[in-house]
């Protein structure tokens, strides 16, 4: 049985509630990776990584660029992971000066200039458009 994983960036878990609905598919493929329901410390090796988010800070790109090389191919899932969608607003110069403004944030990943889609970090095999794609 082919094996899958998901992997979520920055955005709203939109397209993870749709790949949960999307049970046609299950039943071909294990699930081997997504937060909040099967995780472990790294993504394994798989047939399918299946992304969703894009790339907006540090961690995402850390996380995308790790994970790509153990999947057998890699889908964008969604508006935000094949254009930067609703993570690119953040991208607007008076929302970065509001983030940024607070000395409490230094904790958090460390933006990088703008939202970028994932094809601009990693190669992408296949693309599922959608805010949320349909399941």
């Amino acid at each position: 049985m082919k094996s899958f994983a998901v992997l979520q960036l920055a955005g709203c878990a939109g397209c993870e509630v749709s790949l949960l609905n999307a049970d046609e598919w299950l039943g071909e493929y294990r699930l081997a990776y997504m937060p909040l329901v099967i995780s472990t410390h790294d993504v394994p090796e798989v047939d399918l990584l299946l992304v969703s988010g894009g790339v907006r800070n540090e961690e995402d790109q850390y996380n995308l660029r790790r994970a790509a090389p153990r999947a057998g191919k890699v889908v964008a899932i969604g508006t935000c992971a094949i254009s930067g969608g609703v993570a690119s607003l953040g991208d607007r110069d008076e929302v970065r000066q509001f983030f940024l403004a607070g000395r409490e944030r230094h904790h958090l990943p460390h933006l990088l200039p703008k939202c970028r889609p994932i094809d601009a970090v990693v190669p992408v095999d296949l693309y599922l458009p959608g805010c949320p794609p349909t399941p």
